[in-house]
């Protein structure tokens, strides 16, 4: 099931410059559907409720399609590299952020989605000379997660679901909110190019854990087993069959030559 829908073709024509009548242009577009709408049966009530404050109650993420087979260490690796800009991210940092992906599990999708708009979000920030720095890879990411969901669900996790429950109080609601506006304002609120086809298949690739490689084969070692000698006096015996047998005698330390008898006998 993909949780991500295709970009509006909307955005790609998101502009009035060079409109002289908005009226003319407005009403040239059409209704938005041929249905008539029904008159309202009562006036419309609107009814104001007061949001409780964060309670062990409050929602939390569970998704029908988790992907077991996401490794959490390579993608929390790869999302604080991301969101550090290049820089080496902090042992904590990398940590945190594994925590967070075991705890929320979210889909591959969403992860892909979150790791383009850290890519998005790093080479805005460069171009525009922001202190890339200055955010810890950690709160980036979460922030990311943020406005992943908040692009692909209409009911999306609150800021103080991201504070109490996926950060542990590391980071509070104002924190998490303020760094969800800069993420959003650097990269120009520009999200739909960042889940076509191409751009989230090339993010899963990066997700995915890189392939084990083994060593490689080694000639065969050929081992000879040779029989146990034991040494009885001045004598070595050999355990072989399960019965002590003579050894052969071993080889002389300096062998002589073939003529060495006719040399000495020459002498004589």
């Amino acid at each position: 099931m993909s949780w991500i829908l295709p970009p509006s073709p909307a955005s790609c024509v998101d502009s009035l410059d060079g409109i002289d009548d908005l009226d003319a242009f407005l009403a040239a577009q059409g209704p938005l559907s041929h249905f008539a709408t029904p008159p309202l049966k009562s006036p419309v009530v609107v009814d104001i409720a007061e949001v409780s404050p964060f309670s062990d109650s409050d929602e939390t993420l569970s998704f029908a399609d988790d992907d077991s087979a996401i490794d959490d260490q390579h993608v929390a690796g790869l999302l604080a590299a991301e969101a550090g800009a290049g820089k080496y991210s902090t042992f904590f940092e990398t940590v945190m952020i594994q925590d967070m992906l075991q705890y929320v599990l979210l889909p591959l999708d969403i992860l892909a989605l979150s790791l383009n708009i850290l890519g998005r979000y790093r080479s805005c920030a460069v171009s525009l000379k922001i202190n890339v720095t200055s955010v810890p890879s950690d709160l980036l990411t979460v922030a990311a997660f943020a406005v992943a969901l908040s692009y692909t669900s209409d009911h999306p996790p609150r800021s103080s679901y991201w504070s109490h429950r996926v950060c542990d109080h590391n980071w509070s609601v104002k924190r998490i909110d303020a760094t969800i506006m800069h993420v959003l304002q650097t990269i120009d609120w520009r999200l739909h190019d960042l889940t076509t086809g191409e751009a989230l298949e090339a993010a899963k690739i990066r997700l995915q854990p890189p392939p084990a490689t083994l060593p490689p084969l080694s000639d065969p070692i050929d081992f000879k087993h040779m029989p146990l000698r034991i040494a009885i006096s001045d004598s070595i015996a050999c355990w072989v069959n399960g019965q002590l047998t003579p050894a052969s005698s071993p080889d002389s330390i300096a062998p002589q030559p073939d003529n060495a008898l006719n040399t000495f006998l020459r002498l004589l």
